[in-house]
C-alpha cells in the first residue's frame, strides 16, 4: 500500500537532449528524496527500439532530491573545467572504474553552491 501522501513519479527521456522530465501523480514534485530507477537499453544502428529488444540492458538507480529554491533557473550552477558536459561520452570497460573532477560556479548575483554531493 502507498501512504497517501506519496506520489508516483513518472519520468519522460528527451529524444533530443540528455535529460529527463518528471511528472507526478501530485503534479509536481513536492520537496523531498525520491528513487528513481532506469533501465538503459543499447540497440545497433538503424534497428526498431522495442524495450526490452537491445542488445545490453543495464540497470540504473539513483536518488533525487527535490527542494524549493528562491533562486531562478536562469541563475543555475554551471559545469566548468575539465568536469563532463552535456552529451560527452565516456567510455568505462568492462569490469573499470571511473573517476572526475566535479567543477562548477554559480551564476547571477546573490547565487552560491553550498556543496556538490555524490553517490556511489
Amino acid at each position: 500500500n502507498v501512504p497517501s501522501k506519496a506520489s508516483k513519479v513518472v519520468g519522460t527521456p528527451s529524444t533530443t537532449a540528455c535529460e529527463i522530465s518528471y511528472k507526478t501523480s501530485l503534479g509536481r514534485l513536492t520537496p523531498g528524496w525520491y528513487a528513481i530507477a532506469l533501465t538503459l537499453e543499447d540497440y545497433p544502428p538503424g534497428s526498431p527500439t522495442t524495450t526490452g529488444s537491445g542488445m545490453s540492458r543495464v540497470p540504473l538507480q539513483f536518488l533525487v532530491n527535490a527542494y524549493t529554491s528562491n533562486t531562478p533557473c536562469s541563475q543555475k550552477p554551471v559545469l566548468v573545467g575539465s568536469t563532463p558536459q552535456d552529451g560527452d561520452r565516456v567510455l568505462v570497460p568492462a569490469g573499470g572504474t571511473y573517476q572526475t573532477l566535479l567543477e562548477a560556479e554559480s551564476q547571477g548575483p546573490g547565487a552560491s553552491i553550498a556543496e556538490i554531493s555524490t553517490v556511489s
